[in-house]
């Protein structure tokens, strides 16, 4: 079941989505509010070249930028930043929404895609083990990230329920089983892509 924070969350972006697509402008950017920018940041929004033609959804954020992580991720489609970072494909999940890119396509697939949300945001977009639309929409990553999420800024996240009723532990051990079948259903491409060179483990870590 998800909050009301989390579908509040939700609510929040899917109104960005509608919003730019009316604008007719070719790209978007979500900041969330308690994203910490770059200092490089701002030459970012200056220039498009580096984005990749027929780009969805570009994640330019690091999820918990205090430890690095192990991405399984594509080859270099382009560079930004004169090329102090990279653009690539996301082969294994990585969530946050603090700060992404979207294109018009990529906003148009979110808005129309038909199947309702039951899971978070970050894991719609960024988590193709439970999300089809994330498969649909092929999200990149920035590497490095030019953005992470802050406690000093957001003085921490208050989109779940403080007093929701704690779990059974048969209700906790399901939980377990199911995230496990979910996390396992991409193994077997992920190995394939990992042994014909497609994609490599990575270690991303905040610039």
């Amino acid at each position: 079941a998800l909050s009301d924070g989390v579908r509040g969350c939700t609510a929040s972006h899917y109104k960005f989505w509608n919003e730019f697509i009316l604008s007719n402008s070719e790209f978007g950017i979500v900041l969330e509010d308690d994203v910490k920018l770059s200092s490089d940041f701002k030459e970012l929004l200056y220039d498009t070249s580096w984005i990749p033609k027929n780009a969805n959804l570009i994640k330019l954020e690091k999820f918990a930028a205090n430890r690095p992580s192990k991405l399984l991720l594509g080859k270099i489609l382009t560079k930004a930043l004169n090329e102090t970072r990279e653009v690539r494909r996301m082969y294994s999940r990585h969530c946050g929404t603090g700060a992404y890119l979207m294109s018009q396509k990529g906003a148009k697939k979110a808005i129309e895609w038909n199947n309702p949300f039951s899971v978070p945001i970050d894991h719609v977009l960024f988590n193709e083990t439970v999300s089809k639309l994330s498969s649909n929409l092929e999200p990149l990553i920035m590497v490095p990230p030019i953005a992470w999420q802050s406690n000093d800024i957001g003085q921490g996240s208050d989109i779940f329920q403080e007093n929701a009723k704690p779990l059974s532990r048969f209700k906790k051990n399901l939980r377990s089983l199911k995230r496990s079948y979910y996390e396992s259903r991409l193994w077997h491409y992920q190995l394939y892509i990992l042994l014909i060179g497609k994609a490599k483990i990575i270690t991303v870590s905040k610039k």
